[in-house]
């Protein structure tokens, strides 16, 4: 089993589609509720048609309202380790935000994890070590020399379909390096959001189960 070290939290997000679509907004109770759950919060909006941003910068918190797609991405954008980061304000206030925009009237939502890691130190190649590890190198002869790999793996968990892509970091001038980025994502299709205690212990127990399975895998 190979070590991952230096584990960190790039992103998390919830993505969500409503049953209807999306007509007026209310943005102006959107900021308050940013500001009764975040400290110091102090928002940007950018508004189009098709679109509303609502972004925190002081607490990296961010709205993005699709029309055109019919979505609702609610991210928390802090740069974070992976063990020990609070989602616990995040979650509750995508709950009230979702409330606010369409009173809950979502079909489905994917609970999104973007983060990246390091191998352990005597590991330099992430792409190597993916190809050498889980990459049937023969089917890709006809190429040339299979050089680096990722993988883009869809399973079901608990009913859940998950994704997990699994791919190297390069360098600046495409040098390998021993890190490596991951984007897991749980899709729960024809629900709509859980009551507030049900959402958190979904999802901080994906959240939380992340680095153990990956470490199995590895």
């Amino acid at each position: 089993m190979t070590k991952i070290i230096n584990h960190q939290t790039n992103q998390v997000n919830f993505t969500l589609i409503p049953k209807q679509k999306i007509d007026s907004v209310d943005t102006t109770k959107l900021k308050n509720k940013l500001s009764d759950i975040f400290e110091n919060s102090k928002t940007i909006m950018t508004e189009f048609p098709e679109i509303t941003i609502i972004f925190d910068p002081n607490n990296q918190i961010s709205i993005n309202i699709l029309r055109d797609q019919n979505r609702i991405i609610i991210a928390d954008n802090n740069v974070t380790p992976y063990s020990g980061r609070s989602l616990d304000n995040f979650f509750k206030f995508t709950k009230e935000a979702v409330d606010i925009i369409n009173n809950n009237e979502i079909k489905d939502y994917g609970f999104n994890i973007l983060s990246n890691l390091d191998l352990q130190n005597d590991l330099t190649d992430s792409g190597e070590f993916i190809k050498d590890n889980f990459i049937s190198k023969e089917k890709f002869i006809s190429l040339g020399t299979l050089k680096s790999a990722g993988l883009k793996i869809v399973y079901e968990n608990n009913s859940i379909r998950c994704q997990l892509i699994i791919e190297p970091r390069m360098g600046q001038e495409l040098e390998p390096t021993k890190s490596i980025i991951l984007n897991h994502n749980s899709h729960f299709s024809k629900k709509s959001l859980p009551d507030l205690t049900m959402l958190q212990t979904e999802c901080q127990e994906i959240y939380n189960s992340l680095p153990g399975n990956i470490e199995r895998l590895f």
